[in-house]
C-alpha cells in the first residue's frame, strides 16, 4: 500500500510542478508561451516515466495472485484524499458516466447595407450538450434559434443542427447515428461562430453547404497516424440527401430536407490529412464527395466534390474552399433547370498583440488576448448555363475585417464587404458582431 501512496503523491507532485512551474507569470509573446509550454511538458514527461517505472516494479513485487482488491484499493485512495485535505472528492470505479452537460453559444451583429435599412439582429443563439451513455457511447446534440425564435411576430428559425449517438470502438472506427452533420467540406463541420474571423460565413457556407447543415441517418469517422508524423481522417455518412429545389437565387438551400422524397439516398464524406511539414506550424488538407439519386423518380443523380486547405505559419493563416455540384437532368427538364452550382472563397488572416499590453490584465485583456487583420475574396455561380440569372448568380464579394478576441472564446468584430453582381449595381455592407461560447 505504501507503493500506491507513492504513485499517488507523485502524480499530485507532476500536476504541481505543471502548474507552478518558474516562469509561469512572465509574458513576452506567443514564442516565449510556447517555449516555456514545451519546458514544462518535457519536465512533466519525465516526472510520469519515473512513476511508470515505480509502477512496473510494483507490479513485479505483488504479482497478479496476490494483487489488492478493489476494497483495498478504494480504502488506500479514501485514505489518501483525506489526508492531502481533499476528503470530498470521492472514487467509484463501478459506477457508469452520467449527466447532461450543457453549453452554446451566441451570435449577434448590427448590419447597415448601401441597398437596405440598417438594422440590430439577435442571429443565432445555439445550445448544445452532450452526455456519456455508457464509458464507450456518448450522445451530443446542437438546437439552433436564428432571428429571436418563430412566433406570430417574429419570422426565425428553431431547428436540429446534429443530435447523435456515437460509440467509440477505436481510434479509426466510431460508427453514429443520428441527426448528422453531413461531412461536406470542412466548414460546414467547423462553423461556430466565435471561432470565425468575420460575420459572415462564406458563399460556400450560405448556398452550397448551408451550415450547420445536418440530416438524419448514419456514418462513422475515425482517424489514423501515417508516415513522419502525418494523421489521416475520416468522416463518412449517408443521409436522405437533397430534393429536386435547387436554384440560382438560394444555391440548395430550398432543397434541404428531413423526410426523403425518393428511395434513393446520399452518400457524403471529407477525407482529410494533417501534415508534418517541418516548416508550417499546421497544414492540414481536405477532399470531399457526393453522391445520391434527387428527383421523385430515383432517375437523375446529383454529384459533388470539395476541396479545403488550412495552413499556419506563426501569427498568418491561410483558408479556402471550393465546392461544385452537377445536377443530371432528362430530356423532360424544364429549359432553365439548374445544371451546375459552384462557389470559391480564399481568406487570410494576420493575428496580433501588442507586447506592452500583456502586463495589462483586465477583464478585457487576458493571456490569449488577441487582434486579427483578416480579408477574404469569394465568388459564386448558382446556375452554370446562365451569367446573371439573379443578384447572387455570378457573384464576387471582398470582405476585410478587424476583430478583437478576449481569449479564445469570446470576439468582437468590424467588417466591410463590396459586392460585385454580373445582374445588378454593386454594394456594399458594414456588419459589427459579437459572438461567444458559454
Amino acid at each position: 500500500m505504501v507503493r500506491w501512496f507513492s504513485i499517488l503523491g507523485g502524480c499530485v507532485a507532476v500536476a504541481a510542478a505543471a502548474s507552478f512551474a518558474p516562469g509561469a507569470v512572465a509574458d513576452d509573446g506567443p514564442d516565449d508561451r510556447i517555449r516555456r509550454l514545451e519546458e514544462a511538458l518535457e519536465r512533466q514527461a519525465a516526472a510520469m516515466e519515473g512513476l511508470r517505472r515505480d509502477f512496473d516494479a510494483y507490479r513485479r513485487e505483488h504479482p497478479p495472485g496476490v494483487a489488492p482488491t478493489d476494497d483495498e484499493i478504494r480504502a488506500a485512495v479514501g485514505a489518501y484524499l483525506a489526508s492531502s485535505g481533499a476528503a470530498e472528492l470521492r472514487l467509484d470505479a463501478a459506477a457508469p458516466p452520467h449527466g447532461l452537460r450543457f453549453g452554446g453559444y451566441f451570435h449577434w451583429r448590427f448590419q447597415d447595407g448601401s441597398e437596405d435599412a440598417s438594422y440590430f439582429d439577435q442571429h443565432r443563439v445555439v445550445l448544445t450538450a452532450d452526455a456519456d451513455i455508457t464509458r464507450c457511447i456518448d450522445f451530443e446534440m446542437e438546437l439552433e434559434i436564428e432571428h429571436g425564435g418563430v412566433s406570430d411576430e417574429i419570422e426565425g428559425e428553431v431547428v436540429l443542427e446534429k443530435a447523435e449517438v456515437q460509440a467509440h470502438l477505436s481510434d479509426l472506427f466510431n460508427p453514429k447515428v443520428g441527426w448528422l452533420l453531413v461531412p461536406f467540406g470542412r466548414y460546414n463541420l467547423y462553423h461556430d461562430d466565435p471561432i470565425n474571423d468575420l460575420t459572415n460565413r462564406p458563399f460556400t457556407a450560405r448556398y452550397l453547404v448551408p451550415t450547420g447543415f445536418g440530416q438524419p441517418g448514419i456514418g462513422a469517422d475515425g482517424a489514423a497516424p501515417f508516415g513522419c508524423g502525418h494523421v489521416f481522417s475520416y468522416d463518412v455518412a449517408v443521409t436522405n440527401g437533397y430534393r429536386d429545389a435547387f436554384d440560382a437565387e438560394n444555391g440548395v438551400r430550398d432543397a434541404r430536407q428531413a423526410e426523403d422524397e425518393n428511395d434513393g439516398k446520399q452518400v457524403w464524406g471529407r477525407l482529410a490529412v494533417t501534415w508534418e511539414t517541418g516548416v508550417l506550424d499546421h497544414l492540414e488538407t481536405g477532399l470531399s464527395g457526393t453522391y445520391g439519386l434527387y428527383d421523385a423518380d430515383d432517375d437523375e443523380a446529383i454529384t459533388g466534390f470539395a476541396l479545403d486547405l488550412l495552413a499556419r505559419k506563426g501569427p498568418f493563416e491561410l483558408k479556402a474552399e471550393y465546392v461544385a455540384y452537377h445536377y443530371e437532368r432528362d430530356a423532360g427538364a424544364p429549359p432553365d433547370a439548374v445544371e451546375g452550382q459552384s462557389a470559391l472563397w480564399l481568406e487570410a488572416a494576420w493575428h496580433f498583440f501588442p507586447c506592452a499590453w500583456r502586463s495589462c490584465r483586465s477583464c478585457l485583456v487576458e493571456d490569449t488576448s488577441l487582434f486579427t487583420l483578416v480579408a477574404r475574396w469569394q465568388t459564386m455561380d448558382l446556375d452554370d448555363d446562365v451569367t446573371g440569372a439573379s443578384f447572387n448568380d455570378d457573384l464576387s464579394a471582398w470582405t476585410a475585417g478587424l476583430n478583437y478576441r478576449v481569449n479564445e472564446r469570446t470576439v468582437f468584430r468590424v467588417d466591410h464587404t463590396w459586392y460585385d453582381a454580373a445582374r445588378d449595381e454593386d454594394r456594399t455592407e458594414w456588419t459589427v458582431s459579437v459572438s461567444t461560447f458559454f
